[in-house]
């Protein structure tokens, strides 16, 4: 499933990550200080796909050099 929707959702928004705004400095007079807001960072279901792939081949590589 996770293979499929990488492919057919490429470009859409997956998962966001929240950014606070950056804290003002001290010396910066509260009243003039405006309302920032933070933003989001987003992956995108190819960029998911794509490190769902990293990591299967990183752990079929570990299953492999296990020796007993």
């Amino acid at each position: 499933m996770n293979t499929y929707a990488s492919i057919a959702f490429k470009d859409n928004e997956l998962f966001g990550t929240y950014q606070p705004p950056k804290m003002p400095e001290e010396n910066v007079v509260k009243d003039k200080v405006e309302d920032q807001k933070g933003t989001f960072n987003w992956m995108t279901y190819g960029e998911y796909g794509m490190m769902i792939d990293r990591c299967r081949t990183v752990l079929k590589d570990i299953g492999k050099c296990v020796v007993y």
